[in-house]
């Protein structure tokens, strides 16, 4: 088999990104994220809790567009161009330690995107998560659900 059969260009992988949009979509996000994101604006959400008690709390994902916060646009940009590859989703969670961001993306291994798409609709998707004030992040399994139609990630 030929070498350039197996290369991905960027539009596969923008494609592969759609439809990993519509994944979301069905588990009840909002459908303008997907009309964002194919005008140039990765979303990402910020959970935010609401509620009188520690076991009594509504959690809301509150969506945003990378171009609001230049500091994540960076991020997502320089993530992309280290990785080769396409971001299509964020969550973003500040924490005591610092601003940390997990990065939904489409890598550049088309033979794992079946995979990534089964354990998208499971709640369990591949991000990397990163800090934005450090130089630390890891690519991994993180487990996931929609909040008030903005994805949450669940600790």
């Amino acid at each position: 088999m030929k070498e350039t059969m197996n290369r991905v260009t960027m539009e596969d992988m923008k494609l592969e990104a759609v439809k990993r949009l519509e994944i979301l979509e069905k588990m009840g996000g909002v459908e303008d994220v997907k009309k964002l994101w194919r005008n140039g604006k990765v979303c990402y959400t910020e959970p935010i809790a609401f509620g009188v008690s520690e076991s009594d709390v509504l959690k809301v994902g509150v969506i945003y567009t990378s171009n609001e916060n230049k500091k994540i646009q960076k991020f997502i940009e320089s993530f992309e161009t280290r990785l080769k590859c396409v971001a299509y989703y964020g969550i973003f969670t500040p924490t005591n330690f610092g601003e940390l961001i997990q990065i939904l993306y489409v890598s550049s291994h088309k033979e794992e995107w079946e995979d990534d798409r089964k354990e998208l609709k499971y709640g369990c998707p591949t991000a990397y998560c990163g800090f934005l004030n450090a130089d630390i992040g890891e690519i991994g399994s993180i487990h996931v659900e929609m909040a008030g139609g903005g994805l949450i990630r669940i600790m």
